[in-house]
């Protein structure tokens, strides 16, 4: 048997039919719809090694994926397979930063642009609002960019914005957007949006350009299609334009990220773009029990917007789904901290247990109950390693080093650590690099023409001098620069010595410099050996296209984390709280006595596929908890139950009731004892609990919770079509009224600002 045989039996081995017909189609567009843990990575990894086993050229395979640790899981499995090396497996982002570099000139680009992440953003924003006069206090600065980011994935100018907008807030957002561009284009930088969009702009308007693409790249397979935004459609679209081999990877039922731009059509519609295209469901789920898949696969049932397909457990019965419901949230976490506390006596670990929510500010509680039991957690949200200040710090020196006109890195940096240089200076400076052209780095050269003082004038130059040392030599490792500049720039002393910063600084700085020594030793120089750039550059490429998600790791502790943070983790043990109408569906979904619009419907399918993703995270168990009342803003509030949970239906759960103990069958113990006992009914007649449980838990109808009170005297005679003023949003017009006191919202036409929805409660409006 030749190599070559071989290696096709191991690429084909342990593969099911479904696997092996996705992985052996070779030409023409191709679509896996793949169940949660169907095995889609292995898929798509065999499907890259078959590819070059069938004498396909490596370097025309393009593997497209979301997070750099599923593309370096996917190199990795590739590399396993011993098939010859050469395939481009990595991120969207990664790829576009890559084809700007080379098509830098066609995109109006120089090869030294900086890329702004999130935090880059943010501060760039802010100035663009105090260039446009516009209060930060008024309009927050991360909402403003959340749209600016929304119309970029929707591949809008600033200008097409502008002339687009409709309301009194979006002309503000069309001001800070045009100079927030101004600024980009200033600092020579690109922000991760920009990344996509310009390579977009490049195959829809440069038909040359997507030729050479096309002819580079002969094959594209697309990881999470589900996920893909306008941008990233038109990317892997216009690339396999002219030979249509591409493979579109995903589930409908896990779309979850419309917030940030993501497009559920693109996966819905992939067989209307491509007629010929065969479609391939991997509905064998190797991840869940069957009372998992039977309890999520129920659910998603309820929308519209998806693809059919069945969940069928590889693994065959297991445990029930669990359906909790609890007095309170403190009785919720207290529950949840007893059965893991239950578990560790076993050999399980608290590796094993994640605790999911809709919001974080549902963790405090159980935070507070997992110390009080002294089970060891985590929460899977803080700051990410890049983005700590001071490794914030030392990037943007190196950003310097290597884009001297980045003035948004110089500004973060001119005066840290402390050297004298204040804000009126700052001020000064950039106003001569505006007058002359230059640069805010070039303009510390000759701080004298900026007016400053002698004392702020010398160190100003002493700034320059040092970058301009600094920068002398690009070419050495990485390591040495980073270590070059942390001393040199007097970051150490500020963060090694000091007693006034946070003691972890220099352990993080540390560990930055150990990023540095493994980035060296891993290079093997750029992908084109004519193009003008340095080991560093490419270093802080990588650093920029790190994401939050990349440093989950394992630990020993239980996991706390939102529905969406959970997106592609899996556990063996899962428990979601806060299972109540408000909250999951979120809660602007809660008006079931209105009628919806499209816009609505669509929310409302998300959240139903945010919590169908929540489910299918575990393995062995899953509780779904509700409580009957929760404190919101310091009162104690009535909640319904989840209408996900009626949606699941009685038959496919297991309801543990704890707020009022069932007298229906002999062996039923006192509440105490059964509280002590783990708080489960599990001796009580099964059949009664489930009939009397699921009336308050509101499984078998749709009436709300009736403990409700009758609206205060200013708002009796509050209707729809009422003139209200608000202390922020000025004068609006009630369009919807919905839910009775306390929970009553108001849908509002503001005249300024738009349409608003509120709380009454909190609301003060005053009827006009």
């Amino acid at each position: 048997m030749s190599r070559f045989e071989e290696h096709r039996v191991d690429i084909l081995a342990n593969l099911n039919d479904a696997q092996r017909e996705a992985v052996t189609h070779v030409d023409g567009p191709l679509l896996v719809l793949a169940a949660a843990g169907s095995g889609k990575t292995r898929v798509i990894t065999r499907r890259v090694a078959h590819l070059i086993g069938q004498g396909i050229a490596p370097w025309q395979v393009l593997a497209l994926t979301f997070t750099n640790k599923a593309a370096g899981e996917m190199r990795d499995r590739i590399a396993a397979l011993e098939v010859p090396r050469g395939a481009t497996v990595c991120t969207f982002h990664a790829l576009c930063a890559r084809l700007l570099r080379d098509f830098g000139d066609a995109a109006g680009l120089t090869g030294s642009f900086s890329i702004y992440d999130r935090d880059d953003q943010i501060r760039l924003v802010k100035q663009a609002m105090k260039t446009a006069e516009l209060s930060t206090d008024r309009l927050a600065p991360a909402a403003v960019l959340s749209v600016i980011s929304k119309a970029k994935n929707a591949l809008q100018t600033a200008k097409e914005y502008a002339d687009a907008a409709a309301d009194f807030f979006q002309r503000n957002v069309a001001g800070v957007f045009t100079e927030y561009e101004k600024l980009l284009t200033a600092n020579n930088a690109l922000d991760f949006d920009d990344l996509l969009t310009r390579v977009a702009f490049l195959l829809r308007d440069l038909p040359d350009v997507r030729r050479q693409l096309g002819e580079r790249f002969r094959y594209v397979l697309i990881d999470e299609y589900q996920d893909t935004n306008r941008a990233q459609y038109i990317i892997a679209h216009g690339i396999a334009m002219d030979h249509e081999n591409i493979c579109a990877t995903g589930d409908p039922d896990q779309s979850i990220y419309a917030w940030r731009g993501a497009d559920i059509r693109n996966i819905l519609e992939f067989e209307a773009d491509y007629p010929n295209a065969r479609v391939v469901r991997l509905e064998e789920n190797y991840r869940s029990t069957a009372p998992i898949l039977a309890a999520a696969g129920k659910l998603i049932t309820h929308n519209t917007n998806r693809k059919d397909k069945r969940l069928i457990s590889h693994r065959g019965a297991g445990l029930d789904v669990t359906a909790m419901y609890c007095n309170d949230e403190h009785a919720e976490a207290a529950q949840i901290v007893q059965r893991i506390a239950a578990r560790a006596s076993t050999d399980s670990s608290h590796d094993d247990v994640a605790v999911f929510y809709r919001v974080n500010s549902l963790s405090r509680v159980m935070e507070e109950a997992l110390i009080r039991g002294g089970v060891p957690y985590r929460i899977a949200r803080g700051v990410a390693f890049y983005n700590r200040k001071e490794i914030r710090d030392v990037v943007a020196y190196l950003r310097l080093l290597v884009n001297p006109v980045d003035d948004l890195s110089c500004r973060r940096v001119i005066n840290t650590p402390r050297r004298g240089i204040g804000a009126t200076s700052i001020e000064r400076l950039t106003a001569l690099a505006g007058e002359t052209g230059g640069s805010l780095r070039t303009a510390c050269r000759t701080p004298a023409a900026a007016g400053l003082k002698q004392a702020a004038a010398k160190k100003a130059g002493e700034f320059a001098a040092l970058m301009d040392q600094l920068a002398e030599d690009l070419d050495r490792p990485v390591r040495e620069i980073v270590e070059d500049v942390v001393l040199r720039s007097g970051l150490e002393e500020l963060y090694r010595h000091s007693v006034d910063v946070d003691s972890d600084a220099w352990a993080n700085i540390e560990e930055l410099i150990s990023t540095a020594a493994e980035f060296d030793a891993a290079y093997e120089g750029p992908e084109d050996p004519d193009a003008p750039r340095t080991p560093l550059a490419d270093y802080l490429q990588q650093v920029s296209l790190v994401s939050d998600v990349d440093h989950f790791e394992g630990g020993g502790a239980v996991t706390l984390m939102t529905l969406h943070a959970a997106k592609g983790l899996e556990f063996r043990v899962v428990y979601i709280i806060g299972c109540e109408q408000g909250l999951l569906p979120f809660e602007r979904m809660d008006e079931p006595a209105s009628p919806f619009t499209p816009r609505d419907i669509d929310r409302l399918e998300e959240e139903r596929r945010l919590a169908f993703v929540g489910m299918t995270r575990a393995q062995d168990e899953l509780t779904l908890s509700c409580v009957r009342r929760r404190m919101v803003r310091g009162r104690s509030m009535p909640q319904s139950a989840s209408p996900f949970l009626r949606e699941i239906g009685v038959e496919n759960l297991k309801v543990v009731d704890l707020t009022t103990p069932v007298e229906a069958a002999p062996k039923s113990r006192s509440r105490s004892a059964t509280a002590a006992a783990g708080g489960f009914y599990e001796d009580v007649d099964e059949r009664a609990l489930i009939e009397a449980a699921a009336d308050r838990v509101d499984l078998g109808g749709d009436h709300a919770s009736d403990e409700t009170d009758p609206p205060p005297p200013e708002y009796e005679h509050l209707t729809v079509g009422s003139t209200v003023q608000h202390s922020t949003f000025g004068i609006g017009k009630v369009a919807k009224l919905s839910l009775a006191w306390p929970k009553t919202k108001a849908v509002i036409d503001f005249h300024e600002v738009g349409r608003k929805t509120l709380v009454l409660k909190m609301a003060k409006l005053d009827l006009v």
